[in-house]
């Protein structure tokens, strides 16, 4: 971005802000800083960044959903920051219930709705006692493909999710971890026909998963 041309005219002319101009002006830099496109992804962390289409798709896909069934509840990207960045970006309405579970500090700066989250420690979340049964979607993509680290994770999805309704769950992962997800959701669970895509390819094959009947996941 161009720089300003200043002079000593400028400084004479000195403009004073209202309070109110000052912290709207504050709220301002905040969201805009909050935007994290810049973030590189680190592997060490497990982070593959989702292509836009995918971000796109799915999107969709939970709007959908939230408006046949008129929900109102939490909405949760448990190690899926790439899909969380895209709501709070493209959907701003919905960031007051958009939260971000990841173990990576960057996303602090979205302030409460980053908490901070190691699946090793599925019960160890940060503030998890507001949050808890309050999460009616939940977009996952565990870290790990092993049965090891799906299992832990689904602790943390029992520990967030609505008791008074079945929740809405997605996974974007391994198309090896179907078995996995089948026995963890008694068979809920079931693969979708969308491939999630990743702005670098990687050599897995990934699928899309879900606990309910897609529609755009299936188109």
């Amino acid at each position: 971005m161009k720089s300003q041309e200043h002079t000593q005219d400028d400084d004479d002319d000195e403009v004073v802000l209202s309070p109110e101009a000052l912290k709207a002006l504050k709220e301002f830099y905040a969201e805009n800083s909050s935007s994290s496109s810049d973030f590189q992804e680190n592997w060490k962390l497990s982070q593959f960044w989702y292509n836009q289409e995918t971000c796109e798709i799915v999107t969709e896909e939970i709007e959908k959903q939230l408006v046949e069934r008129g929900g109102q509840g939490k909405i949760g990207c448990v190690c899926t920051p790439t899909l969380f960045r895209h709501l709070w970006d493209n959907r701003p309405s919905l960031r007051e219930r958009l939260y971000v579970f990841d173990i990576d500090p960057r996303f602090e700066t979205y302030g409460k709705n980053f908490r901070v989250y190691d699946f090793n420690s599925p019960e160890s979340l940060s503030d998890v006692g507001e949050l808890k049964d309050k999460f009616e979607v939940l977009i996952v993509d565990p870290p790990y493909l092993n049965s090891e680290c799906f299992q832990q994770v689904w602790t943390t999805l029992n520990l967030l999710s609505v008791k008074s309704t079945t929740p809405l769950i997605i996974f974007l992962t391994g198309q090896v971890m179907l078995e996995t997800l089948q026995n963890l959701s008694a068979g809920t669970i079931k693969e979708t026909k969308f491939k999630p895509g990743h702005v670098n390819n990687l050599g897995n094959q990934f699928a899309c998963f879900a606990n309910f009947a897609p529609k755009v996941l299936n188109s």
